[in-house]
C-alpha cells in the first residue's frame, strides 16, 4: 500500500517538473525566435530599402529563414519533451 502512494507521489512530483521545464523552455524557445524575427526583419527592410528591385528576394529570404528558424526550434522543443519524458520513464521503472 505504501509503494503505491510513493509511486503516485512520485509521478506526480515528476509531472510537475516536466511542465515547470517545459515552460522554462517553451518561454526560451519563443524569446529566441522573436529576437531572430525581428533582426531578419529589420535586415529585409535594409535590403529592400537600399535597392527596392529586389523586395522579392528579401521577403522569399526572411520568410524562408523565419519559417526554417521556427521548423528547428520546434523539433528542437519536441525532441526535449520526448527526453524529460523518457527520463521520467527510466526513473519510474527503475523504482520498481
Amino acid at each position: 500500500m505504501d509503494f503505491e502512494l510513493t509511486e503516485s507521489l512520485d509521478r506526480e512530483e515528476m509531472a510537475k517538473e516536466i511542465t515547470a521545464r517545459l515552460a522554462v523552455r517553451r518561454k526560451f524557445y519563443r524569446a529566441a525566435f522573436v529576437m531572430f524575427a525581428v533582426v531578419v526583419i529589420i535586415v529585409t527592410l535594409l535590403l529592400i530599402w537600399s535597392s527596392p528591385e529586389a523586395y522579392a528576394y528579401g521577403l522569399a529570404w526572411a520568410a524562408s529563414a523565419i519559417i526554417g528558424t521556427g521548423a528547428v526550434l520546434w523539433v528542437a522543443y519536441v525532441a526535449r519533451r520526448s527526453r524529460l519524458y523518457e527520463e521520467a520513464g527510466r526513473h519510474l521503472l527503475d523504482g520498481k
